[in-house]
């Protein structure tokens, strides 16, 4: 198991996307993980030393828009977990533009809460199970 010293969250928000990168040591990446709302789902793409990522293509049904910043924070809790790391060693960035924040605490965009693309990922989503 490599060791990983921290994770920098990049959250974008005019995008409903997130790219997590757990660093091994402040300058080097050992594993980036991108959380993405799709037409289909929620993709969660992996690049690391695991090859291949079990985490890697899998498509998630999207949660209403009361439950989406748990669902998504419970995918970050669990990235987390993977590289045992504490939340105090997480690092949020928010993305607007050229201007980048950094809060204490992770709170999901309002792009994620688009009830409208909500509702046709969880359509496209089940459409798409039915079909396996």
């Amino acid at each position: 198991m490599l060791k990983a010293v921290e994770i920098n969250l990049e959250i974008y928000e005019d995008t409903p996307r997130i790219v997590a990168f757990v660093m091994r040591s402040t300058s080097r990446v050992l594993a980036t993980r991108e959380i993405s709302l799709m037409e289909r789902g929620i993709l969660i793409q992996c690049q690391c030393e695991k090859s291949p990522c079990p985490a890697n293509g899998w498509i998630h049904r999207p949660a209403l828009v009361a439950g989406l910043q748990q669902q998504i924070a419970d995918f970050l809790s669990a990235l987390q977990h993977e590289y045992f790391l504490p939340s105090k060693r997480v690092n949020y960035y928010y993305l607007r533009g050229q201007q980048v924040t950094k809060p204490a605490v992770f709170i999901l965009p309002s792009c994620w809460r688009d009830e409208t693309l909500l509702a046709q990922a969880r359509q496209e989503f089940d459409r798409n199970q039915r079909l396996r």
